[in-house]
C-alpha cells in the first residue's frame, strides 16, 4: 500500500481511474436491465398494434405520388389534388364489378375507407419550429408564410373490415382492386386527353354537307395539333417514341400536312364546284351562323374591354419591409398576384376566342358570296371518295398519336407518379410484418429515451453515495425475491 502512495503522491491518478473503472462495471452491471427494458418495450409496443390490427381487422396499403405540383397540392393539371378520388362511389363500384362481389350499400364501403397523409419529420419539425414574420427581426419574402403549409405525397389508405359486410379475403382484394384500379384512372385523368381522338373518329362526313364537313375535320385536327404543340413545349427531352419513331413534332407536323394539303385539296373542289346536298339550305345555314357569330364578336369585345381596364387599374400584392436602422429606408416589394395572373391568362383566352369569331365570320361571308354567284355543279362521288381516303389517312395517325403519347406520359412526363408501395394482405405473417412497421417509429423513439436513461443510471451511480443508496435498494428487492423461495 505505501508502495502505491509512493507512485502515486498526490492520489490524482487514481481518482481519475477509479470512476472510469466503476463507470465500466456500471455499464456491464445494467446491461441486462437495459436489455429487459428494451425487450419489454418491442414486445409492448409491437405486441399491441399487431393484437390491434388483428382484432380490429383493419388493412392497409401505402401509396406514394411524385409529380410536378404535388409538394404544392396541385395535380398534374394545376388543379387543386383530390386523393380522396382513389376511393370514389364510381370505383368502388367498378371494383365490386371487377371482382364479381355484390354489395348494394357503396356508401357503407366508402366510410369504412380512410385516407391519410404521412408528414416525414423533418416537415414537421419545420413547421413546429418556425418563427413568426411578424415576430422576426429578418423578413425575406411573403413565401415565408406558406412554409407552414406542408402537403403529403405518400397516403397510407385504411379499410375498417369491421364495418362492412365482407369476408376478410374479399376485403383484401377489394382494396388492392381499388388502388391498382386507379392507376388507369389517373393516366386517364391527367395523361392523353382521349376526348380529342374521339372527336376527331367520331365524325361522320354523312352527317354535314360535304363543305361543313371539311370544316368539322378542320377544327377537330387543330385541337389535337394544339394539344401536341403544348407538349413540345413542355417536353424537354426530346421524346421519341420506340413503338411508332415519331417525336410530337413529327406528329404535329403530319396533322398540318392533312390540314393544309388533304382537307384544302377538297375544300377548294367542293367551293369552286360548289358540291352540296342542298344549295339553299347550306345558304340559310351560313346567315344564321355568321349573324350568331356577330353577336358573339360583340361580347367578346366587350369582355376584352372589361378584361383591359381591369388589368390596368390593379395594383398586384406588396409586401412592406421595415428598415432596421434609422437611415435605412423601408422598401415595399411588389411580387406576382395570382389574381393578376388569371386575368391575363383570361384576357389572352379572349382575344383568341374573338379572332376565331372574326375568322368564321369571314369564312362563312365568303362561302354564302361563292353558292350565289355560280350555278356550277361538280362531282359528289369524287368528294365521297376523297373523304373516305383522308378518313383512312386520319384514323392511321390519330393510331400513332395515340400511342406516342401514352408512352410518353407512361415512361417519362408520369413515370412513378403513382406507386403501390405495400399491398393489403389476408396473411397474418403479413399482418404482423406490417404491424411492426407501423410501430418501428414509435418503438425507436421510446428506445431512444431508454438508452439515454441506462446511459444517465451507469453515469449517476459512479457517485459513492448514490452508488450505496441503490446498491441497499437492490439488496432489499433481492432479499424479498428470495423469501418465497425459502
Amino acid at each position: 500500500m505505501e508502495n502505491k502512495k509512493e507512485n502515486n503522491p498526490s492520489g490524482e491518478k487514481v481518482k481519475s481511474v477509479l470512476p472510469i473503472r466503476k463507470l465500466c462495471r456500471n455499464f456491464k452491471r445494467f446491461l441486462m436491465l437495459w436489455i429487459i427494458a428494451a425487450v419489454t418495450i418491442i414486445a409492448v409496443i409491437g405486441g399491441s398494434n399487431i393484437l390491434s390490427n388483428i382484432s380490429n381487422r383493419e388493412i392497409s396499403i401505402r401509396v406514394n405520388f411524385s409529380f410536378d405540383g404535388v409538394e404544392s397540392g396541385h395535380d398534374p393539371s394545376g388543379n387543386k389534388f383530390e386523393v380522396n378520388n382513389i376511393k370514389s362511389k364510381s370505383a368502388i363500384e367498378n371494383s365490386l364489378k371487377n371482382l364479381d362481389l355484390e354489395y348494394e350499400d357503396t356508401d357503407e364501403l366508402y366510410s369504412s375507407i380512410s385516407i391519410s397523409g404521412n408528414v416525414p419529420a423533418n416537415a414537421i419539425s419545420r413547421i413546429t419550429s418556425y418563427t413568426s414574420m411578424y415576430t422576426s427581426e429578418d423578413i425575406n419574402t411573403s413565401k415565408r408564410i406558406q412554409d407552414l403549409t406542408y402537403y403529403p405525397t405518400q397516403y397510407t389508405i385504411t379499410m375498417d373490415c369491421s364495418k362492412v359486410d365482407l369476408d376478410f379475403s374479399d376485403c383484401v382484394n377489394f382494396l388492392n382492386d381499388l388502388t391498382q384500379q386507379y392507376e388507369q384512372t389517373f393516366f386517364s385523368d391527367y395523361g392523353y386527353k382521349k376526348s380529342l381522338e374521339n372527336t376527331v373518329t367520331a365524325i361522320d362526313y354523312n352527317n354535314y354537307d360535304y363543305i361543313d364537313a371539311v370544316s368539322v375535320f378542320d377544327s377537330s385536327l387543330l385541337s389535337l395539333q394544339d394539344y401536341i404543340n403544348e407538349l413540345v413545349s413542355k417536353d424537354e427531352t426530346r421524346f421519341r417514341s420506340e413503338k411508332t419513331g415519331y417525336t410530337f413534332i413529327d406528329l404535329s407536323k403530319s396533322i398540318e400536312v392533312i390540314r393544309t394539303d388533304d382537307l384544302d385539296m377538297i375544300s377548294s373542289y367542293i367551293t369552286i364546284n360548289n358540291v352540296t346536298k342542298n344549295k339553299q339550305n347550306l345558304i340559310a345555314n351560313y346567315q344564321f351562323k355568321a349573324q350568331e357569330l356577330e353577336r358573339q364578336k360583340k361580347i367578346y369585345e366587350e369582355q376584352l374591354d372589361a378584361l383591359s381596364k381591369t388589368i390596368d387599374t390593379y395594383e398586384k400584392n406588396s409586401v412592406l419591409i421595415f428598415a432596421n436602422t434609422i437611415n435605412d429606408k423601408d422598401t415595399t416589394v411588389t411580387h406576382s398576384s395570382k389574381t393578376y395572373d388569371d386575368l391575363i391568362t383570361q384576357k389572352i383566352t379572349v382575344q383568341k376566342q374573338l379572332s376565331n369569331c372574326q375568322q368564321k365570320m369571314n369564312m362563312y361571308n365568303e362561302r354564302i358570296t361563292a353558292l350565289k354567284g355560280s350555278d356550277k355543279q361538280g362531282s359528289e362521288d369524287k368528294v365521297k371518295e376523297d373523304f373516305d381516303k383522308i378518313n383512312e389517312k386520319i384514323n392511321k395517325l390519330i393510331s400513332s398519336v395515340n400511342t406516342t403519347i401514352n408512352e410518353y406520359y407512361e415512361t417519362i412526363a408520369l413515370k412513378n407518379a403513382y406507386m403501390i408501395l405495400s399491398v393489403a394482405s389476408d396473411s397474418v405473417f403479413d399482418i404482423i410484418i406490417e404491424s411492426l412497421r407501423e410501430s418501428l417509429p414509435t418503438i425507436m423513439a421510446i428506445e431512444v429515451i431508454a438508452a439515454g436513461a441506462y446511459i444517465v443510471l451507469c453515469m449517476i451511480t459512479v457517485n459513492e453515495k448514490i452508488h450505496a443508496m441503490i446498491s441497499k435498494v437492490m439488496s432489499k428487492l433481492r432479499r424479498k425475491n428470495k423469501k418465497p423461495a425459502q
